[in-house]
């Protein structure tokens, strides 16, 4: 703690004592006889002055020398007596604090604090009190005195005063305590709250509570210095525990006594105090008292912290991680539920200005000059007035609260409007052309449709509108945000004066357009001035109401000298008169502005709705896109209430709304009046708080226009999910959710994401730009892989934590997506790309419990059935979703146990009855039943048959998927039973060849009796449709069919059809007087029965058990006896009871059915020796029914005959019968009915001729299901394809969240070292020296488990032998001969084959695959197969794919090795697979590449400084992909803006450099680069660049790795001298021949190879290689992976690392083993290599026995890596190198390159075309010998032939003209140092975002 003494003050000399100069220097005013008093302006006030100026002076006087006694003062009375005037000076004149503050009086009340002695006396309790009143009066409601305090004291100062008076016992710490309370609430009437607390045991801490309820009340307690809050917080070490219960009580207190109070106590840092309790609880705090901390920090974050402190809790929320223990984070779970009640409170609390909150009751906004941009106020186009308020108390009835009051500037001032708000709750409203106030009463309530509520703070109701007005209520709510509009329009209609409250029409009037007055006008925000305004002398005095204010935003106040007499025009209204009379009342209103706005221009009455729904929040200009603005619900709300209104609003309306939305309001800036929120007022110099508008002056800087003053505060909170968006966005509350380990962190961390979405539209917007750049990833290159968007990302989450998905998980997530558990007829779809995502997930929901499974599937019924906003959830949201089609998918996998379909056959047909579109529903629904309805013969399959759903590999058995298309048809026809629903169904899709189809050749009796309900709904709506059936040879197929199906459910459908009844299945069967309606039908019943009748003699072995209705097992006969019984016996009722029916049986082609069935049977009967008591009596009642047929006088007589004939065939033939008067015989007593169950296959009677429409009808229908069979397959393997890549993605490892915990990334982990690697990224002239941190990140394997989704069932079909159809079966017309071929596809939607559909995911939206070649990515020393593609806007390389010889995309692992094959290659299959992509735009360079001296490869340079190396199987491939890809970009260069970089063309240098390329390199580049170069233009360093990369060498190939001299042979000196040969290498020799033992040693070599027959060569090894390469850069990450990768998984021995410069220059130019290595770039550009910054563990060495760590450097490098790098350079560009450059380039490249004489010649297999790999036929033999190439190096491209010509050296005659030095390349714009020039441990700056 601070501790400050007597040393504090500073002598300073009042700036009141003017001396005279005639005096003696140095004697003060005070000593004056005669003395001049001055005013705090410094103006000298003559003696006949007002009286009350001249007092008001008098006073400051006094303060001035009291301030100076008190300066001197040495004893406490004194001390005491002299604050005690100084308190009393400032009650009777507020402006002496101004003196007070400038005499040092803060200094001085502290210097006294300090220096008080012990003991303890009352004089020592009575001058703390004094001081602590004078500093509370002093800062009260004064802007500058407070800054002053908080800088020259503050807490910590403060603090640490009173730390020693109370450790020296000077004074109790309860009364510290209780004057720091006082002084918090300016109320020192508390300062002995805490006496006696301090020894009371914890059993009497009751008496304690009751003492704090009994001393403060919560109601009218205001907080003014929190200060003093945090103060006591800080002395809680050195109290008793009794005395700390006490604190938090009265904290307890506090934060519950207002909203006030509780935003200033959040401003003041107590909210990082309690933290810190909570967090790290202190021994001095009891145990028991955590509950209340937590209670009070709960209640603080409602409004938010300050965005340190809300970094302090948000970076508790994870322990602390050790990265060491390889432990992944773990969640704090006290601060996460801490951190949940929060977040989900501090939505409803933007910044604020409070106002009425003073002693003096004087709050406001004074603006005294406002030039409204140069335009009158109110316009002529009327004015619009804005504002977000929150009442937290009503004025009294005798007091009002001004929302806008608005008075001219001229003379006389007049009052030009006002808006109040009275004591009552009422809006009163005013201007110059009214006699007297309006009050504005609501209008009367009317029904609306309802709305969803954007928030539990403020409800969200329709747009207003003048012709469907509504009103919440008869007063203004309170203690809520409202939002409140005034638009007064100018007076050409009735109603001109509107008021809207949240967005509806409140009130309405009409009222005379006020006068206009001319600026400036000066505003005043806040209380009237209580001085009245003095007229000129010959006027009489105005009223102070009539002064030149303009008042909005006030509160009544007390005037602080009212005038005696003030003058009341009579025009004046008596609320106005009231509000300036004098009053007692001190409490006033008390209320919040969150943001107003003053336009003059009139609004539409649409717009209001859209400025409520922006929310309080909300504080820009309105002239931005305001849709961006919305939150999910506001967004919802937003939609329902335009779609609510358009019947009732203008199109002009509308479209303004639009526009606004889109564009912005329609608002030019000079009509915004003023613009007014808390951002927009700040503090200068002195403390005050200025308004800041967007005006400027003729100085170009912004115009201040107001000030602050009296009891306002402006308040700026940092809500929490605004603090979550500024810590990392929607990363933050994803990793959370990541992190989370049991049931209830799950649920803690779902809901601090849904409550951080729904309130932050910035964390919304983050969450979908997740896949694109996110928050942490606007600053990745375009070759960034394509990543998730946030809600993707969080299905993968859950998906891993699917054992955590409890009943509380489920509600979170739902209510997040809008479903309202509470209350069900609120739910609404809010969140669009969350629901589609996250709820139609049905792969996910399907792996949880049963229970929440149905719970899942039930939310569709809320959401479409029972909610209110049902259509709009309908029409707007599930028609996108296509939820109909993933549910069907679903019941053809196993997604679903059997035990759920029947929850998801609801959900289906709740989603489809409500969604009943053609695209979406009916034709889904339709080709579902096509494909799967159809009984299958499993005995009859043959090889052709293409609808047969079995297939060996698949586990799922496909009758189950026959049962469930069954019940799906159910479902369709419950739908259609709705007449919209049928007209749809109608319109859509030929509904009559439908049936045919559906109905099938073999149908089952749940088939055949949906088709019959259908055909029954249909002729019910049209009685056409029977002719329009038999158009289509319905019936005569039915006639075939549908008797092989009967069963007691077909008996009533063919019933219900026959007498049109229509049905769904659940009719009862019905006789009597029925009328028939459809006789077609009436042949297939007697089929029917004709059938039974044969199957109940010629039927299967007695005793095959079928199930019957009742449980027994009944045979085939027992069955066919039952119905056929039955069918019978109705016959014969609806004979003897229905006339139409008899006249039925009276038609002789229907009669000739009967007659033929009727005597099959009889005569099988007859000869049959199979009798039974039941077939007699079937026997009896046919006779019976042929009998009354043949009595029948309308019957033809030869039919007549032949019924007789039957009658005699089974003796029955009375002889009455032939009577012509014979009476019609009574029918056979009904029998009972059975219900059962009856499935036989149709088996055609051969004898009887089938109808040939009928079977031409079930050819073509049969043609027609293949063909949908066909296309349903092709989409569900498309579709189980989508669905396993799309659990593919999601176990795709991400990095999203890697920023958060980067060094300085909100969660940093701490480690050691930060580990680093060289990055892709490309500098000028290909160098890499960019470093990045090195990802440790786990990611996991892929779980093909995860999911129970299984293939589609069928998905492999055979489709070679479908049959073509020969007419489309969907046509029109219902004349099969008008069918045509070629219009199939007109109703059969053939997805066709896409075999790039598994790569579609990660390609951007709207991309086309152009070509796809199989392709090696080079990287280093390892090679990862993958696919190169081109799409018509980006190109993509993702690894882990290949094309198989059918052309389908499969996984590298099962591709078959000769896919794989590239001779020499290392492949990597088990590292991480990413998925890269470039616009076509980026492309900036292609160059052909060879690759183990195969010309198949291909370099491809980006614009972002990247670039990839991939390898072909062969130049085949790569020429078509070539000229595919340039054909691409040449086509878009038409496209592309004027100024865009022209893409390069192929093979051009120009991708060396990058962005920084010169212009030169064109034409014969290698020829204009060696001119460069001899002309000094460019440098020795990118002249070896260039040649590098004109003959192949390139960084991503460390096979052809850019090779660069030696160039020193001076490691050995203090100091490098480069003006000597003697330091540098000879470069005319290679390496391996610059001593005499090396030559002799390479010369015998070369001899005995020739003497052998040999191929000679000078040496064994080469001067670049992989290991080479590796071996030098081993210390930085990835080569250090390739090193091991080279050495078979480790390091090499420690004393053949690579250790020391020197030691290395020794071994290639004098060891004679054969090294003779060269360098490579990275010695003269990179530091870092040098230095073994990631701590790597290399061993120890053997001759030193030191541990190997960086790298050993010459002496004259001071050991310092980047001096090395320095000097180095500066040798490659020295004047010696420049003049021997030549000769080693000769060497490497040039006319040496085979020169014995130069002994410089190779290994036969180091150059180019030495041998062909692809002529090599043997396998072995051709690995062998790429491996050779590959270890052994590879000798660059020849380049030169002829010698290489000098550099110019002696004079710059050679130069361009006016280039008189030349062009050296400065080294140091290559170096850079690996060590920061400083630690920052916070964010370098804050961007500010206009909301």
């Amino acid at each position: 703690m601070l501790r400050l003494g007597a040393a504090i003050l500073s002598p300073l000399r009042p700036r009141f004592d003017n001396n005279d100069p005639s005096q003696p220097h140095g004697q003060s005013a005070r000593l004056l006889t005669t003395p001049v008093y001055t005013s705090i302006s410094g103006q000298d006030y003559e003696p006949n002055e007002p009286p009350e100026d001249f007092a008001r002076d008098a006073k400051m006087e006094l303060m001035r020398r009291a301030t100076d006694d008190l300066k001197g003062a040495s004893q406490d009375a004194e001390r005491s007596q002299l604050l005690a005037d100084i308190l009393h000076i400032m009650n009777t004149e507020p402006d002496t604090r101004d003196v007070f503050r400038e005499m040092d009086g803060f200094l001085v009340t502290v210097n006294i604090l300090s220096s008080l002695k012990p003991p303890s006396t009352s004089d020592i309790d009575d001058l703390l009190k004094n001081i602590f009143s004078v500093l509370a009066q002093s800062i009260h409601d004064h802007q500058e005195n407070r800054a002053a305090f908080h800088t020259l004291i503050g807490d910590l100062v403060l603090c640490g005063t009173l730390e020693t008076l109370v450790s020296t016992n000077t004074t109790s710490i309860t009364h510290v305590f209780g004057c720091l309370l006082a002084f918090a609430a300016n109320d020192f009437a508390l300062v002995h709250v805490f006496v006696g607390t301090e020894a009371v045991d914890q059993g009497d801490w009751d008496s304690i509570d009751a003492k704090v309820v009994n001393s403060i009340d919560v109601h009218s307690l205001v907080l003014h210095n929190a200060i003093g809050i945090v103060t006591i917080l800080r002395l809680l070490h050195l109290t008793s525990p009794s005395t700390t219960h006490a604190v938090f009580k009265h904290l307890d207190r506090l934060v519950y006594s207002g909203h006030r109070n509780q935003a200033l106590l959040n401003q003041s840092g107590i909210v990082g105090l309690l933290f810190h309790f909570l967090h790290t609880p202190p021994s001095f705090i009891p145990q028991s008292e955590m509950n209340s901390i937590t209670k009070s920090l709960k209640r603080l974050l409602e409004m938010g912290a300050p965005l340190d402190e809300s970094r302090i809790i948000f970076r508790s929320l994870l322990k602390p991680m050790d990265v060491t223990a390889g432990k992944a984070p773990e969640l704090n779970p006290a601060t996460l539920e801490l951190l949940r009640s929060g977040m989900r409170a501090s939505s409803k609390w933007p910044s604020f200005i409070g106002f009425g909150t003073g002693g003096d009751q004087r709050a406001g906004i004074d603006m005294p000059k406002c030039q409204l941009n140069g335009r009158t106020f109110p316009g002529s186009a009327g004015f619009t007035f804005l504002a977000w308020i929150y009442i937290e108390n009503l004025p009294t009835q005798t007091s009002e609260l001004q929302l806008l009051h608005a008075k001219s500037t001229g003379w006389p001032p007049r009052t030009l409007c006002s808006l109040k708000i009275l004591g009552s709750g009422l809006l009163s409203y005013y201007t110059s052309s009214m006699r007297e106030p309006t009050i504005l009463e609501p209008l009367p309530q009317q029904p609306t449709t309802p709305t969803p509520s954007t928030s539990a703070n403020f409800a969200v109701l329709p747009i207003g509108s003048a012709t469907a007005p509504i009103t919440s209520g008869s007063t203004l709510p309170t203690r809520r945000w409202i939002h409140i509009t005034l638009v007064h329009h100018a007076p050409r209609a009735p109603h001109n004066v509107r008021v809207f409250l949240d967005g509806t029409l409140y009130a309405a009037t009409t009222s005379p357009y006020p006068k206009t007055s001319p600026p400036p006008v000066s505003l005043f925000l806040g209380n009237d001035d209580p001085h009245p305004v003095a007229p000129p002398a010959t006027t009489p005095s105005a009223s102070p109401l009539l002064g030149s204010r303009l008042s909005l935003f006030g509160s009544g106040s007390r005037p602080r000298t009212p005038d005696p007499t003030p003058i009341i025009p009579p025009l004046i209204p008596p609320s106005i008169r009231l509000h300036n009379a004098p009053s007692n009342n001190s409490s006033g209103p008390v209320w919040f502005l969150a943001s107003s706005h003053l336009l003059l221009q009139s609004l539409p009455n649409e717009l209001p709705r859209l400025f409520f729904t922006l929310g309080p929040s909300y504080a820009g200009n309105l002239h931005d896109c305001l849709s961006k603005f919305l939150t999910y619900k506001a967004s919802t709300s937003l939609n329902i209430g335009i779609q609510n209104q358009k019947p009732h609003s203008s199109q002009e309306g509308l479209g303004s709304l639009t526009k606004a939305l889109n564009e912005g309001i329609d608002l030019k800036e000079s009509h915004i009046a003023y613009s007014i929120n808390p951002f927009a007022i700040s503090e200068d110099e002195k403390g005050r708080c200025l308004l800041v508008t967007a005006s400027r002056g003729g100085n170009g800087k912004e115009v201040e226009h107001g000030e602050v003053i009296g009891s306002t505060r402006v308040i700026k909170l940092t809500s929490l999910h605004a603090a979550a968006w500024d810590f990392g966005g929607a990363a933050v509350l994803l990793r959370l959710v990541e992190l989370a380990s049991t049931e209830q962190e799950l649920v803690d961390a779902l809901s601090v994401l849904a409550d951080g979405l729904n309130a932050s539209w910035q964390s919304s917007d983050d969450m979908e730009r997740m896949g694109k750049y996110g928050n942490f990833q606007q600053y990745k290159p375009e070759s960034s892989p394509k990543t998730r968007d946030g809600y993707t990302t969080l299905m993968a989450i859950l998906r891993s934590k699917v054992q955590l998905v409890n009943m509380d998980v489920f509600h979170v997530l739902l209510e997040f997506l809008g479903v309202d558990f509470a209350a069900h007829e609120n739910t609404t779809i809010t969140n669009y790309a969350a629901y589609r995502i996250i709820a139609l997930d049905f792969s996910f929901w399907s792996l949880l419990p049963p229970p929440l499974q149905r719970l899942h599937l039930a939310h569709f019924e809320m959401i479409l059935l029972t909610s209110k906003f049902r259509h709009f959830n309908a029409k707007f949201r599930f028609v996108k979703f296509g939820a109909v089609k993933k549910l069907l998918f679903a019941l053809q996998t196993t997604m679903y146990r059997n035990e759920m379909i029947p929850e998801v056959i609801s959900a289906l047909t709740g989603i489809a009855r409500q969604s009943f579109s053609t695209e979406a529903t009916i034709k889904p629904i339709v080709s579902f039943l096509a494909a799967n309805l159809e009984r299958q013969d499993p005995d009859n399959t043959s090889d052709n048959d293409a609808t047969s759903l079995s297939s060996p590999a698949l586990p799922f058995d496909k009758s189950i998927i026959q049962e469930r298309a069954e019940q799906v048809l159910e479902a369709f026809v419950s739908i259609l039973s709705s007449d919209a629903h049928m007209i749809k169904f109608k319109s859509a899709l030929p509904a009559p060849r439908i049936c045919l189809l559906l109905l099938g050749s073999k149908p089952t009796a749940v088939v055949a009796a949906q088709i019959l309900n259908l055909v029954g709904l249909m002729m019910e709506k049209d009685s056409s449709y029977a002719r329009k059936l038999e158009l289509v040879s319905f019936w005569a197929v039915l006639r075939e069919v549908l008797p092989g199906a009967w069963d007691p459910s077909v008996h009533v459908a063919a019933f219900d059809v026959l007498f049109g009844r229509a049905s769904t299945g659940t009719t009862p069967l019905l006789s009597g007087t029925s009328k028939v309606v459809c006789a077609h039908i009436f042949p297939t019943i007697l089929a029917a029965l004709d059938h039974g009748l044969k199957i109940m003699l010629h039927g299967g072995p007695e005793g095959m058990p079928i199930s019957g209705g009742s449980g027994l097992a009944l045979s085939p006969t027992s069955a066919a006896d039952s119905y056929t019984e039955v069918l019978a016996e109705e016959l014969i009722e609806l004979h003897s009871s229905s006339p139409s029916f008899r006249s039925l049986l009276q038609s002789k082609p229907v009669l000739s059915i009967f007659i033929k069935s009727a005597r099959s049977f009889t005569m099988d009967v007859a000869q049959s020796d199979r009798t039974n008591p039941r077939i007699t009596r079937i026997s009896e009642k046919i006779t019976h029914l042929a009998l009354m047929c043949a009595l029948d006088q309308s019957v033809d007589p030869q039919q007549k005959d032949e019924l007789m004939q039957v009658m005699k065939i089974s003796h029955y033939y009375p002889a009455e019968a032939s009577s012509p008067s014979a009476n019609t015989p009574q029918p056979v007593p009904s029998l009972l009915r059975r219900s059962m169950t009856f499935r036989q296959s149709l088996r055609f009677d051969s004898a009887r001729a089938v109808d040939r429409s009928c079977v031409k009808a079930l050819d073509r229908t049969n043609t027609w299901r293949q063909l949908i069979i066909s296309a349903e397959q092709k989409r569900l393997r498309k579709a189980h394809q989508d669905q396993r890549e799309y659990i593919r993605s999601l176990h795709r490892p991400e990095e999203w969240h890697e920023q958060l915990h980067s060094e300085r990334g909100l969660w940093p982990k701490k480690q050691d070292l930060p580990l680093w690697r060289v990055d892709e990224t490309e500098g000028p002239v290909r160098i890499r020296k960019k470093l990045q941190p090195e990802l440790a990140a786990f990611y996991p394997a892929f779980d093909a488990q995860t999911s129970r989704t299984q293939d589609p069932a069928g998905a492999e079909m055979d489709t070679q032998s479908i049959m073509q159809p020969d007419a489309p079966p969907w046509q029109e017309s219902y004349e099969y001969e008008s069918m045509a071929l070629d219009d199939d596809s007109r109703w059969v939607d053939d997805p066709g084959e896409d075999k790039n559909r598994r790569v579609r995911h990660e390609l951007e939206p709207g991309d086309v695959v152009e070509e796809v070649r199989t392709v090696t990515r080079i990287v280093g020393v390892d090679a990862s197969p993958g696919l190169l593609i081109v799409g018509r806007s980006h190109i993509y390389m993702m690894d882990g794919l290949v094309q198989d010889q059918s052309g389908d995309i499969i996984d590298a692992r099962d591709a078959p090795k000769d896919v794989l094959s590239v001779p020499g290659t290392m492949l990597e299959l088990d590292g991480r697979q990413v998925a890269q992509r470039w616009s076509i735009e980026q492309v900036s360079a292609l160059s052909k590449r060879s690759y183990l001296f195969r010309d198949v490869a291909l370099e491809i340079y980006f614009r972002d400084s990247r670039s990839i190396l991939v390898v072909f199987s062969n130049k085949h491939d790569r020429q078509m992909l070539l000229g595919r890809l340039n054909a691409i970009r040449i086509q878009g260069l038409d496209d592309m803006a004027p100024g865009t970089p022209t893409p390069a063309k192929t093979g051009q240098l120009m991708a060396l450099v990058g962005q920084k390329l010169p212009t030169f390199l064109a034409g014969d580049e290698i020829g204009t680069a060696q001119r460069r170069w001899q002309n000094r233009e460019i440098s020795n360093y990118t002249y070896l660049s260039l040649i590098n990369q004109a003959s192949g060498r390139t960084p991503n190939d460390l096979t052809q790795y850019p090779v660069f001299p030696w160039v020193l042979s001076d490691y050995t000196s203090e100091s490098l001298d480069l003006t000597t040969r003697e330091t540098f290498r000879d470069l005319s020799k290679p390496i391996g021949a610059l001593t005499q033992a090396k030559r002799e040693a390479a010369e015998v070599r070369y001899l005995n190879l020739e003497q052998v027959e040999e191929v000679p060569f000078h040496y064994g090894t080469h001067f670049s290689s992989s290991m080479i390469v590796s071996h030098f850069l081993i210390r930085m990450s990835p080569f250090s992976h390739y090193f091991k990768v080279l050495q078979g998984g480790d390091w090499d021995l420690p004393d053949r690392l690579f250790t020391d410069i020197k030691r290395a220059w020794d071994s290639a130019s004098n060891d004679s083993r054969g090294d003779v290595r060269e360098l490579i770039p990275e010695f003269y550009t990179c530091p870092e290599f040098l230095e073994n910054l990631s701590r790597l563990d290399f061993g120890v060495q053997t001759s030193s026995s030191q541990k190997i760590d960086s790298v050993e450097l010459p002496p004259w490098a001071k050991k310092d890596p980047l001096l090395f790098i320095d000097l180095h350079r500066q040798a490659l560009e020295s004047d010696y190198v420049s003049e021997n450059l030549p000769a080693w380039i000769d060497l490497i490249w040039g006319y040496k390159q085979r020169s014995r004489d130069a002994i410089n010649v190779f290994h036969p297999l180091s150059y180019e075309g030495a041998i062909d790999l692809d002529s090599i036929s043997d396998n072995l033999q051709k690995e062998a010998t790429a491996g050779i190439i590959h270890n052994f190096g590879q000798t660059p491209k020849k380049l030169f032939s002829l010698p290489h010509p000098p550099r110019h050296m002696d004079d710059r005659m050679y130069l361009p003209v006016g280039v008189p030095f030349g062009i050296p390349e400065d080294y140091h714009l290559l170096l850079q140092s690996p060590k920061p020039v400083r630690g920052m441990s916070d964010t370098v700056f804050k961007a500010t975002v206009s909301t």
